[in-house]
């Protein structure tokens, strides 16, 4: 049962490639900003040459992560609701909810899975760009390329903070879809109501 829900959450994705795309490449820049001055705060460059900064830094992070939070739950909160007919039909064709849920998990645990590494990539590449160019702004002449390094710290806030965002997102989707169960479950009783009225008139 598993590898049939696999398949078919891969099918899923691959139907609605022109919705996901757009968001895992939005999700994944808007991750990689956080992942940058994660970056920058950790450094030892930044913190032992401009002491100030790493305070400055630290409050932009925190407004990027909650920007980050509630763009991404907004987005994908569209993305379902845009699928409302899709996981009614589901319902209807006998799917069990907990089979749907499944399904959604599989889905958005691979979504998060290539946002996130798209992100620490993204992040790491205009990391650099932008160490660079804080520095420039801070007319530190001395710098170099090789003063930017890779930040294993920083790479795994993102993949929690990822993780976070992943169990809040799944959390919304599985409430959605007991929505649209609800909703369907009352208009195939109203339906019923209505059929067996008419079938009483008409005797």
């Amino acid at each position: 049962m598993n590898s049939i829900l696999s398949k078919f959450a891969l099918k899923n994705m691959k139907t609605n490639r022109v919705m996901l795309v757009p968001f895992i490449l939005s999700s994944s820049i808007m991750l990689s900003l956080f992942y940058i001055m994660r970056s920058l705060v950790s450094n030892d460059y930044v913190i032992h040459r401009h002491k100030d900064l790493p305070m400055v830094i630290n409050f932009g992070t925190l407004i990027v992560a909650i920007f980050t939070f509630m763009f991404i739950i907004y987005a994908n909160r569209y993305l379902i609701k845009r699928r409302s007919k899709e996981f009614a039909l589901y319902s209807i064709l006998g799917l069990e909810t907990r089979h749907i849920r499944k399904s959604i998990f599989i889905e958005e645990f691979i979504t998060f899975l290539v946002i996130g590494i798209l992100s620490l990539l993204e992040g790491h590449v205009f990391g650099k760009l932008s160490f660079l160019g804080l520095n420039k702004i801070m007319k530190d002449v001395n710098v170099k390329l090789m003063n930017y390094t890779f930040s294993y710290k920083s790479a795994l806030y993102l993949f929690i903070f990822t993780a976070i965002i992943f169990i809040a997102v799944y959390i919304i989707s599985c409430w959605n879809i007991r929505a649209v169960k609800r909703s369907l479950s009352q208009s195939l009783s109203y339906l019923y109501w209505v059929c067996f009225y008419l079938q009483v008139v008409t005797i």
